[in-house]
């Protein structure tokens, strides 16, 4: 999974939705493994408007342990041999 915070520091140069077309574009991370975090709470508006796929995995902040753990236990399952899958 890949964890992005739509809006990065200021000395970032790029924003999360840059860094979200970036990894869909280059085929490292498919849509379905990419977690938001975020305070907007207009989220999927802006998503729709930058061209990104709303259906994405978000959290929005304040987020705790439970809200990731929820997210996680969709995309991540632990096989016989005690190893993480991603599903």
């Amino acid at each position: 999974m890949a964890f992005v915070d739509i809006e990065l520091g200021k000395a970032s140069n790029e924003d999360g939705f840059a860094v979200i077309r970036r990894l869909l574009n280059s085929g490292l991370m498919p849509l379905n493994r990419v977690l938001i975090l975020t305070g907007n709470t207009v989220i999927e508006e802006k998503l729709r408007s930058e061209n990104i796929d709303p259906k994405i995995e978000i959290v929005k902040k304040p987020a705790d342990y439970d809200d990731i753990a929820a997210v996680l236990l969709r995309h991540v399952k632990l096989s016989p041999e005690d190893e993480y899958i991603i599903v």
